[in-house]
């Protein structure tokens, strides 16, 4: 891949054009891992983007979140196909149907669930400021108190994700928030990770939105702001942020079978059971492939994308401070575009 490539597909895409600040990033075999930010941290800001700077990652943290259940899978303190009610029927009543339901059904979006928390539930998870394992809890008493069943289509679910965060909380390693930390992150180096809005860099919404249609761009959103991002609640959902760099660490792991992070087959079990699933959004997933990956984030203030492709061993990720749909549609197609340009390249 030449220096200058990132330059040109900035360009190529417009997305520069489209948000305020933009980074994309790509690593794998055979290549230099490149790097490049640009643009300012809000509109209206003088202040530019730096290489340190933390972007908010969305529904790509859904990934942290599955190679964190993989390292426990490797530990022998769970399995893929663990049913769900499991690990809460000591504690509350649980329907009978959730005894069919695995944790790899709720990590592949795999349940008759709901999406996302009701609004109501939401405005009083934004105002809680009781510990975030007894958040969960709460919301895995009412969530596994209703049938449900697997289903062989992906159905998109964050709600699917808390419950993963619930039951890690219950693996005996303290909560979910700490056994990142401690069991993936510390692992991989990565010092610039945290949860909810970056310090620094600044989110961006549609100015107005009736239905699929957006029209102009927000003010930037005050990372002090209770609503400028998801309850703490979704923290194994999608509210975690970090450095472009950091995000390497991890995707550099999942395609380097040099970085003992988790076995090659473990791997390729990761990225099979977290990506390649329709986003809220208008994204798409990739078409069939065995051996390339696709994930997508937004939280509606930000766009993340990462794609992978484990025949080159090779991965991508683009990341942008607006979470307009044409925003998130270009970071996705971007982040492809930059893992087979660097193929076709060398």
């Amino acid at each position: 891949m030449r220096d200058n490539d990132l330059v040109e597909w900035w360009n190529y895409w417009g997305l520069s054009e489209m948000a305020t600040a933009v980074g994309a990033a790509i690593t794998g075999n055979g290549i230099v891992v490149a790097t490049d930010v640009r643009g300012l941290c809000a509109d209206g800001s003088a202040q530019r983007v730096e290489a340190k700077d933390q972007w908010h990652l969305g529904s790509c943290t859904k990934l942290f979140t599955c190679c964190l259940w993989a390292k426990f899978v490797e530990l022998g303190r769970c399995d893929w196909r663990s049913p769900v009610a499991s690990y809460f029927m000591s504690e509350f009543p649980v329907d009978d149907d959730w005894q069919t339901v695995t944790v790899g059904d709720l990590l592949q979006h795999r349940v008759s669930i709901a999406s996302d928390l009701p609004r109501s539930v939401m405005y009083e998870h934004w105002h809680h400021t009781g510990e975030l394992a007894i958040q969960r809890t709460s919301i895995a008493m009412e969530a596994l108190s209703s049938p449900t069943r697997p289903i062989s289509y992906p159905v998109y679910s964050n709600v699917g994700y808390i419950l993963v965060g619930a039951i890690i909380d219950r693996l005996g390693v303290g909560p979910f928030e700490l056994s990142l930390q401690e069991h993936l992150l510390d692992e991989l180096s990565i010092t610039s990770a945290g949860f909810g809005p970056p310090p620094r860099i600044r989110g961006h919404r549609a100015r107005l939105r009736l239905g699929p249609f957006e029209f102009g761009r927000s003010s930037p959103r005050d990372p002090q702001s209770t609503y400028s991002d998801n309850p703490a609640v979704y923290s194994s959902a999608g509210t975690l942020h970090m450095s472009l760099g950091d995000v390497l660490s991890l995707l550099t792991a999942l395609v380097d079978p040099a970085v003992e992070l988790l076995p090659p087959e473990t791997c390729m079990k990761v990225l099979k059971v977290s990506c390649n699933h329709a986003a809220k959004t208008a994204m798409q997933p990739l078409e069939e492939s065995n051996t390339r990956f696709e994930i997508v984030g937004s939280n509606t203030m930000w766009s993340s994308a990462f794609v992978f492709d484990l025949q080159e061993r090779r991965a991508s990720a683009v990341v942008a401070n607006d979470g307009r749909t044409r925003v998130v549609n270009a970071v996705a197609r971007l982040a492809h575009r930059l893992v087979v340009n660097s193929a076709t390249a060398t």
